[in-house]
């Protein structure tokens, strides 16, 4: 998708000295525009941007400063946006790489997005001359959302809503402000284990990895000052009365709320570990949890926003790849549509949202 971080990065490819940093190659790329739109920074100081946000707009983590978007209306300010691009094609740009810098720009446009879509078409005017295609394309991205959208609404009815957002699912857990205690739910294995294993123990038979968010909660739990032999006697406490098996397991899609002073976790049996300490589980559990935790909610969620990861996809071994999760998931919660009274949130990974299609 063509932003000004992607802009900045084709840009490069064509600069005369590629070892510049980034700070001084994305104000030289600015410079026409900040000079041509009399831009200046708060206090009406000279319009720089200093390294750090200089890697936050490069990564995508920043938009666009307000400062520049102020003066994108200007009457003839891509004429004069063109006169300072001529100077940096000879100084800063090697017009050489012009033809390679116009089917990158090209290829990163999403023909979808109508923004985008008109620049475009205005771009494909002016591909004779490198001064007004740049000029052109500076302005153009400078207008565009340089951070991608980071969550959506799957489906919303009265006070019941399904969205997804990226980001880290235990924010909203040991960090959340929030007056009202969010509920996170946290898969875990049917006997509920409150011990990591870590490869320097040199267990042959290994458990909680560490890097599931099974044991990232373990961890971040101790680290919250509950540890292991309290938060085992709490969890038993949450479980008296449910059935075990002769393992000592329960039930698939059973639930324990282990409350802190922050939020509400909801741990959610999905797997069993084997003999050699793998957690299985297939779809057939995955979809049984889901509608379990969903029964839970209802019955016991008093309309609080309930956050969740995807679930079935790493080691419990349910053979679910990302998209296959997401759509249990989805077909979860809205087939039981009429039991959500509050807010249900799928938290997931940039990685993985972008894996679904949900950000570019």
């Amino acid at each position: 998708m063509l932003t000004l971080s992607t802009f900045v990065k084709s840009a490069k490819k064509c600069a005369y000295n590629p070892s510049v940093s980034n700070e001084e190659f994305l104000n030289a790329l600015l410079e026409p525009y900040v000079f041509a739109g009399g831009v200046v920074a708060k206090g009406g100081t000279a319009f720089r941007l200093d390294k750090h946000r200089t890697s936050k707009i490069l990564s995508g983590q920043a938009d666009v400063p307000l400062a520049l978007r102020k003066v994108s209306l200007q009457h003839g300010l891509e004429r004069r946006v063109s006169e300072g691009c001529a100077i940096l094609w000879d100084e800063t740009l090697n017009p050489m790489y012009f033809g390679e810098f116009k089917k990158d720009i090209a290829s990163l446009i999403d023909g979808e997005d109508p923004l985008q879509k008109a620049l475009g078409e205005k771009l494909c005017v002016k591909e004779e001359d490198p001064d007004a295609y740049l000029a052109c394309l500076l302005i153009g991205v400078i207008g565009l959302k340089n951070r991608p959208e980071t969550q959506g609404v799957i489906w919303r009815k009265g006070t019941g809503s399904f969205s997804w957002l990226v980001g880290d699912l235990f924010r909203f857990g040991f960090n959340s402000r929030k007056k009202a205690k969010n509920l996170v739910v946290v898969p875990v294995d049917c006997s509920f284990e409150t011990h990591v294993t870590r490869d320097y123990e040199g267990l042959e038979v290994k458990r909680v990895s560490e890097n599931t968010v099974h044991g990232k909660w373990l961890i971040r739990m101790a680290q919250s000052g509950v540890l292991e032999p309290e938060l085992k006697e709490r969890i038993s406490y949450e479980l008296r009365g449910v059935a075990r098996d002769s393992e000592g397991c329960c039930p698939v899609g059973t639930v324990a709320a282990i409350e802190t002073p922050k939020s509400v976790f909801l741990l959610l049996a999905v797997s069993k570990f084997d003999s050699n300490g793998n957690a299985k589980s297939g779809p057939e559990d995955i979809s049984r949890a889901l509608d379990c935790l969903l029964g839970y909610y209802d019955r016991l969620g008093q309309g609080a926003d309930m956050y969740m990861p995807l679930i079935g996809t790493g080691l419990s071994r349910s053979g679910l790849d990302v998209r296959e999760s997401f759509g249990m998931i989805v077909d979860a919660v809205t087939r039981g549509a009429s039991f959500v009274g509050g807010k249900v949130v799928l938290v997931l990974l940039p990685e993985v949202a972008a894996e679904l299609g949900l950000i570019k």
